[in-house]
């Protein structure tokens, strides 16, 4: 099995997966859709594998009835949460994720339709957390902000004073000059796989580039 680059650097962070949301404009739960031979879910639980010795724990925040997602992430011996008033927004599941961190433990926000984040992007971005511990990490392709973002644990307080219909972005908004931009190549920290047409593009973009490699 393919193994981080930099096993030994460990975080005193977790990684938080967002799961529970309605998919309604995709269509099907995003965290069993395919692209490629794998689902979105198998996609980010592998890479998690990779990156398992950089990270404390792993935080899963999906829905009641998920059995498959929640089987899973069992079998990876990682937390699974669920979200019981999915309604109200991405931040409800940060806040039942936060729940079972310690208040020293900063986190890693990866949404499930950011599926396709190159391992060594996420390397990247691990190293730039461990050298600037207190500030908020970003990637940025192409002048915008991306996913995976880590929040160092002194935002905690914050995320539970936003206003849920403005979730994590309240705290950017709020510390500008906390946030670190990490500029990369990869255009896939900022394509939010959210719909049937984006998944279309992103298969059409990864034929073109496994055609071209070729």
């Amino acid at each position: 099995m393919e193994r981080s680059t930099i096993a030994g650097n460990r975080s005193n962070d977790f990684l938080m997966c967002l799961l529970a949301g309605f998919s309604t404009r995709m269509g099907n739960p995003k965290q069993h859709v395919r692209i490629g031979q794998k689902t979105f879910l198998e996609r980010i639980i592998e890479k998690g594998r990779i990156l398992n010795s950089n990270f404390c724990g792993f935080i899963f925040v999906g829905r009641e009835n998920d059995e498959i997602s929640k089987k899973s992430v069992i079998a990876e011996k990682w937390n699974w949460l669920e979200n019981s008033h999915p309604e109200d927004g991405p931040l409800s599941s940060i806040r039942i994720g936060l729940s079972t961190i310690r208040t020293g433990n900063g986190f890693w926000l990866w949404p499930v339709d950011f599926p396709l984040v190159e391992t060594a992007t996420l390397e990247v971005l691990i190293k730039s957390s461990i050298e600037h511990k207190d500030d908020i990490v970003i990637p940025s392709y192409d002048n915008r902000r991306g996913h995976p973002a880590r929040f160092p644990a002194w935002t905690r307080k914050f995320l539970f004073e936003a206003p849920l219909e403005e979730g994590a972005r309240w705290v950017l908004k709020k510390f500008p000059e906390k946030i670190l931009h990490v500029n990369t190549n990869d255009r896939w920290v900022v394509e939010n796989l959210n719909t049937p047409e984006a998944l279309k593009n992103a298969e059409i973009k990864l034929n073109f580039e496994v055609d071209f490699k070729g």
